[in-house]
């Protein structure tokens, strides 16, 4: 994102105090806002304004639902970067936080100078894997397997039917070096390097539940494995064979 480009952001809180102090100091800071009060509010302003929009300012609990539910229902309307703002500090809440799709999660209280801040990081992560190539593999060099097909141009996975698996940035990172070396041992370490890419406030244990998410949206299981298998006290290990071996 160019420094000319207008940033526009969704500042998600029942609390209209809180949403004036931060929309004011955005504002003045010379960020676009947009206010939603609720989850259906916000639903409804990504829908009218998705294009436009930057990135989310997302409180935890909101009057209509739990904020880490609206997460999913965001992302598959438009994969837009999310910070959560909660008075949840424990690594629990925060690594839940990153279980559910948010990219970045904050404590409250927290200062606008601080939010300013965390929202122009997360752009630059979120910006730097979107716009260039990280994974350095051409568009048209997709790899099937079972009835996936990864499509690194569009950083998802598909069915057979054309249907998204609605994996976030880092999941599929995940499973995209996985699948690139199939029956070899990924440590958990290397992965975590890797989710770093996307998220530089991640947890050892991020690289985990995102494996688990990876498994259910793939319809794979821990206990009988088709796909990702783990490796106690290793890592993770791809079982599956592909159209690349």
């Amino acid at each position: 994102m160019s420094s000319e480009e207008k940033i526009t952001v969704l500042l998600v809180d029942d609390d209209p105090f809180v949403r004036k102090t931060i929309a004011e100091y955005l504002t003045r800071e010379s960020f676009d806002v947009l206010e939603a009060q609720d989850g259906q509010d916000a639903q409804q302003k990504i829908i009218a304004h998705g294009n436009s929009i930057s990135i989310i300012l997302l409180d935890m609990i909101l009057p209509d639902c739990d904020g880490l539910n609206l997460i999913p229902k965001v992302k598959n309307i438009k994969d837009i970067p999310i910070i959560i703002i909660s008075s949840r500090g424990d690594d629990v809440d925060r690594i839940i936080g990153i279980e559910a799709g948010a990219d970045d999660y904050v404590v409250k209280p927290v200062t606008p100078r601080e939010l300013k801040a965390r929202i122009n990081a997360v752009l630059k992560r979120f910006s730097s894997i979107t716009a260039s190539d990280p994974l350095n593999v051409s568009e048209d060099a997709t790899i099937t397997f079972d009835k996936w097909e990864v499509t690194p141009s569009q950083y998802q996975v598909f069915n057979k039917k054309g249907e998204s698996a609605n994996l976030t940035t880092s999941e599929f990172l995940i499973l995209y070096n996985l699948v690139l070396s199939p029956n070899k041992v990924l440590s958990r370490e290397h992965l975590f390097e890797i989710t770093r890419q996307v998220n530089s406030d991640t947890f050892d244990r991020a690289v985990d539940v995102q494996i688990t998410r990876i498994r259910k949206k793939l319809g794979d299981s821990a206990k009988a494995p088709k796909y990702i298998k783990t490796v106690r006290g290793v890592g993770y290990i791809f079982c599956c064979p592909t159209n690349a071996q």
